[in-house]
């Protein structure tokens, strides 16, 4: 998913869109590496308490949280969901951003 979530950060960088990262690692270098080897383009915490990771209920890697504009949470899944359907979410919510004037 990393490759997609990266062309989705460069299709959407001008848009009222932010994709945040969390990364549970014990080890502070394993994320920073894994960032700097695959090129991540995104904001991403370290999170070695999961203090991020228990205000949100997280309880499988990954998960995805879709939030609108507003910050209302639109869409929470445990795993991975598909890129098309995650572009349509994602396309959607855009587009009422704009509309919305935000």
């Amino acid at each position: 998913m990393m490759p997609h979530e990266q062309l989705l950060v460069n299709r959407l960088q001008s848009q009222p869109f932010a994709l945040l990262g969390i990364n549970i690692d014990t080890d502070s270098k394993t994320p920073r590496a894994l960032d700097a080897k695959l090129g991540n383009n995104w904001r991403s915490w370290w999170d070695p308490e999961q203090k991020i990771a228990g205000r949100w209920d997280v309880e499988y890697l990954p998960t995805i949280y879709i939030l609108d504009h507003r910050g209302v949470v639109r869409f929470a899944q445990p795993g991975y969901i598909e890129p098309d359907v995650l572009d349509k979410m994602i396309n959607d919510l855009v587009r009422q951003a704009k509309s919305s004037g935000t």
